[in-house]
């Protein structure tokens, strides 16, 4: 359909148009009422080795590489049923995260934190914290290490206000604006041609039914309905298709030179015929009824 057709059908059925954005309109606002905004918050700790390999005076950050097998063993521990279910509880509809960060070569944690409100999703984040270091310090206490040879944690960053995620809800919004243009478009235009269908049909009856290709439209005789050939007509048909065509015979063609006229076409001198009219015999006396009736006497 060209856009100008487009156009037409629109400005035609603008009533159509105007329902369906307006249920359009509806379904948006219900999206954005039903899916609400959720809220993330992110915070990150760093293993830091123990007193014993740094030293007194030595720098820890240049002991962070070797410690990627206790990163993993504590990532495990905190993500275990028995720390995760008691945070969630006490929090509903949020949830958390506890992972290694990849992108980076040290052993770092970091923990995400989401929930519909920002007080609560703040608060999720603060225990999912606070597991970290209770789970190291119990593997620790475990083994009974002592506290030179400890492994300590650090706070790197954590968010003080959480951050507004939409994506789900601008990916529902236009989910259904989308669909609800283009199913306004596609049942305006289905609506414009079935009326217009309708309204042809009502000017024009005789066009509302088109007559077959196969069907013998001609009258026979020039009276009645049209009908079928029958199979006798067919056969003449045929027979007149299969008759030879008759052929002069050599001494039966025409020999005039090119340009004479056929020998049944020149005209003829008319002759003038003579016409004597004969004299009627007289009667003979001796045929006459009087003659021979005294003859007989």
């Amino acid at each position: 359909m060209r856009l100008a057709e487009t156009f037409s059908v629109l400005k035609r059925r603008w009533y159509l148009v105007v329902a369906g954005l307006l249920l359009t309109a509806t379904g948006c606002y219900y999206i954005y009422a039903q899916v609400p905004a959720t809220y993330e918050a992110k915070g990150s700790v760093v293993l830091m080795p123990p007193s014993a390999t740094v030293g007194d005076e030595g720098n820890p950050y240049l002991f962070l590489g070797g410690m990627g097998q206790a990163l993993d063993v504590l990532t495990r521990h905190v993500n275990a049923a028995e720390i995760v279910d008691p945070v969630l509880d006490a929090h509903p509809g949020t949830s958390y995260t506890i992972e290694p960060d990849r992108d980076t070569s040290g052993s770092i944690i970091q923990v995400v934190a989401t929930g519909p409100a920002a007080d609560e999703t703040m608060d999720v984040l603060a225990a999912a914290l606070d597991t970290i270091p209770i789970s190291l310090d119990a593997m620790q206490d475990e083994l009974s290490i002592e506290d030179y040879l400890r492994i300590g944690l650090m706070t790197v960053v954590v968010d003080t206000e959480p951050t507004i995620e939409q994506k789900q809800r601008v990916q529902l919004l236009i989910f259904v604006a989308a669909g609800g243009i283009v199913g306004t478009l596609l049942l305006a235009g289905l609506i414009d041609g079935i009326l217009l269908s309708k309204r042809r049909r009502k000017l024009h009856p005789d066009d509302a039914e088109p007559q077959s290709k196969t069907e013998h439209t001609e009258p026979v005789d020039g009276f009645g309905p049209p009908r079928n050939p029958t199979l006798t007509e067919l056969a003449g048909v045929t027979e007149e298709v299969r008759s030879p065509v008759s052929v002069p015979h050599a001494d039966q063609r025409d020999t005039s030179p090119v340009g004479a006229l056929p020998t049944s076409q020149i005209p003829r001198k008319k002759r003038k015929v003579r016409v004597q009219q004969v004299p009627s015999e007289q009667e003979d006396p001796s045929t006459s009824p009087e003659s021979v009736g005294a003859s007989r006497s």
